[in-house]
């Protein structure tokens, strides 16, 4: 499970140098600034598959102008990172002088395979789920470390009830790994792996 979520992580650190690698080589390449937003709206459309409800707001929000700011700021802010990419493109070929000869349909394809690329490696529902795993993970660390047993399932059955157990075990194997992890998060760990049964009793 740790090393899937460690391969998908690099697979994303990919997409994400490609997304941004298409406009810094347009720039080297000569293109004009016509290309601008063509590359914006790959690199918008990779922020909304990251995270679809950053970009989510309620009626009310759209009503009273706040969700249409934040959107703008949003947009114009990836214009101006593509401008600047642009920018720092050409300003690597007036340095070296040397341009590249690549066509702009394979520059914006380079940018635009990161699309699919994150979609196949990143569920952001899953992300979500790992964030409220590792948040009930450190409530369980508050627990006082002679808590029995069945105190401790009490705390694993209700985390259950808000993530899955492959989510729950992750989270409990990276926070056991912490300094400050206390011994009820190694006790969860072990009666997660179990099945949920109590440890035996020393003789």
């Amino acid at each position: 499970m740790i090393v899937g979520v460690k391969n998908r992580l690099r697979l994303l650190m990919g997409a994400n140098a490609l997304v941004y690698l298409g406009p810094l080589l347009a720039g080297m390449a000569g293109f004009g600034w016509a290309a601008v937003p063509a590359f914006a709206a790959i690199l918008i459309f990779w922020l909304v598959l990251l995270d679809p409800r950053g970009w989510r707001h309620a009626r009310r929000d759209w009503i009273n102008g706040r969700a249409a700011v934040q959107a703008t700021g949003r947009i114009l802010s990836q214009v101006l990172l593509v401008a600047i990419l642009f920018g720092i493109g050409r300003g690597i070929v007036g340095v070296v002088g040397i341009g590249l000869d690549l066509p702009l349909v394979q520059v914006m394809a380079l940018s635009f395979f990161a699309l699919p690329l994150t979609r196949l490696v990143w569920r952001p529902e899953q992300a979500a789920e790992r964030h409220v795993a590792e948040r009930m993970v450190e409530k369980l660390n508050t627990l006082p470390e002679n808590s029995d047993d069945a105190e401790i399932l009490a705390h694993v059955v209700a985390i259950r009830q808000h993530v899955c157990l492959d989510e729950l075990h992750a989270a409990l194997i990276r926070f056991a790994a912490r300094e400050d992890a206390r011994r009820t998060v190694s006790r969860a760990l072990a009666l997660v792996g179990s099945g949920g049964r109590p440890a035996p009793a020393d003789a």
